[in-house]
């Protein structure tokens, strides 16, 4: 039975969907850089922040590089900038030769342009049997011709179905398969399984099976998903919970304050807690702040009560906390005296 869309492509919410691709990006830039970018011997691979404003408008991402372009060429010091696409857009070489001109400007670098589309559509004009291909655009101003920008674009599924790219992509890219020919229902097992095989740490195992979850769900549903997948795989991951909620419209204050804790104590940075959850990096901060004060404050509390002799046991008892928070309470305290709140 073929996968059957839940929301027209003019009414899918896109936020989210912009959201786990950035992060893919901060997780991975450097593999993506050199993998999309055909670059070689990456000696160094820097972001410039996150998301860079450009005259009002946001690029997804942009990365300081020094690497040569071929296994034959000289070191060269440059710019890449990562954009990501759902859908074909007939203006782009415009939009790059704006973003190109005002990063140069600013990072007196060159500018690589790597547009990816993430999308089951297929962008005009795409030669048949690729996944990447050159483009360039003359830019003209009254007449005039004032420059040209080149950029390459990257569409997995030109080339490959759902199963050959399983076999064939590195783990960072595992989830886009599911926006492939052949990626039915029974593939969402296929999948997660070959995620959880992959050669990465759990935490990226668990961050790339969240983004597979996402892509299925949007083609599923989130009930389908939940059938195929097991997701106690994902307990462990922060940004699960947040999914859930968005996949089934379960925005309770008191329980996206809970996950924003648990996205500040796994260490995410404010800037990125505030992208997956839409509030303000300022709101973030606030939470992060009365965070630090309340582990400050149930710190006090254990260091009180092993002074006065009491016992990790009992101390467990009294204030619910887990054992292995008071131990790393002790170890600080032994090595550095007063311990400082957690960030």
């Amino acid at each position: 039975m073929a996968k059957q869309k839940k929301q027209s492509k003019g009414a899918e919410e896109s936020t989210p969907f912009d959201e786990l691709m950035k992060h893919l990006a901060d997780r991975y830039g450097r593999e993506l850089v050199t993998y999309l970018g055909g670059l070689s011997e990456v000696e160094r691979c820097e972001s410039v922040g996150g998301e860079v404003e450009i005259t009002h408008r946001l690029t997804d991402r942009v990365f300081r590089v020094k690497a040569k372009l071929s296994p034959e060429g000289e070191q060269e010091e440059f710019l890449v900038h990562l954009e990501f696409e759902s859908s074909y857009n007939k203006w782009m070489g415009q939009r790059l030769g704006t973003y190109g001109w005002h990063l140069c400007e600013r990072e007196n670098l060159p500018v690589m342009h790597l547009v990816w589309y993430v999308s089951e559509e297929t962008p005009s004009y795409w030669p048949l049997g690729e996944w990447q291909r050159e483009r360039e655009e003359e830019m003209w101003i009254g007449g005039r011709l004032v420059g040209l920008v080149c950029w390459r674009e990257i569409w997995f599924s030109g080339k490959y179905k759902a199963e050959d790219f399983v076999k064939e992509a590195p783990a960072y890219l595992l989830p886009f398969a599911a926006l492939m020919e052949g990626a039915e229902r029974p593939f969402i097992k296929r999948l997660a399984e070959a995620i959880m095989k992959s050669d990465v740490s759990e935490q990226h195992k668990q961050d790339l099976l969240l983004m597979a979850s996402f892509l299925f769900a949007r083609f599923f549903g989130v009930q389908i998903v939940q059938e195929e997948i097991k997701m106690s795989l994902l307990e462990p991951n922060p940004l699960v919970e947040y999914f859930m909620q968005r996949g089934q419209e379960k925005g309770r204050q008191e329980g996206r304050q809970e996950i924003i804790e648990k996205m500040l104590g796994q260490g995410l940075p404010p800037q990125v807690v505030a992208n997956f959850t839409g509030l303000s990096v300022e709101e973030v901060e606030e939470i992060k702040e009365a965070r630090r004060e309340k582990t400050q404050s149930k710190q006090r509390v254990v260091l009180r009560m092993l002074e006065r002799g009491f016992s990790v046991e009992e101390i467990v008892d009294v204030t619910e906390m887990k054992r292995e928070e008071i131990e790393r309470i002790q170890e600080q305290t032994s090595s550095k005296g007063m311990p400082e709140g957690e960030g």
